[in-house]
């Protein structure tokens, strides 16, 4: 292992990976400590994550689940509203759906982008 030279494929895969950890560590912090930094961190993670870990063969089942995600997201969110709640767990949840759907969002798009360049060279 230390003495071989890692393949590009297993790089772009653990960077990949990490990416993606790494950007839903951001979403806990930023949900406690909202940042614009973080949120740009959040947005360029997301991009990374959606060019490097989807494969053609799981577009479909990615876009309906981040769909979802982020549909659900935004519903919660405004709904948290009208609950009588300390104001405190409402901006959580709030700055915890906020970071989600930047983070997925962006995947989504560079991931339908990609989609979209696929099917139009067909």
């Amino acid at each position: 292992m230390f003495g071989e030279t890692m393949k590009t494929e297993e790089v772009l895969s653990i960077t990949g990976i990490v990416s993606f950890w790494l950007g839903m560590l951001l979403v806990l912090i930023n949900m406690f400590f909202p940042n614009e930094i973080i949120g740009y961190l959040l947005v360029l993670l997301g991009l990374i994550v959606g060019f490097l870990n989807i494969d053609v063969d799981e577009i479909v089942r990615f876009l309906v689940s981040i769909v979802a995600l982020i549909i659900s997201s935004v519903a919660l969110r405004d709904l948290l509203i009208n609950f009588t709640l300390p104001p405190f767990v409402i901006t959580l949840f709030t700055m915890l759906f906020n970071s989600l759907v930047l983070f997925f969002g962006s995947m989504a798009v560079i991931v339908a982008l990609g989609s979209l360049i696929d099917l139009s060279r067909d």
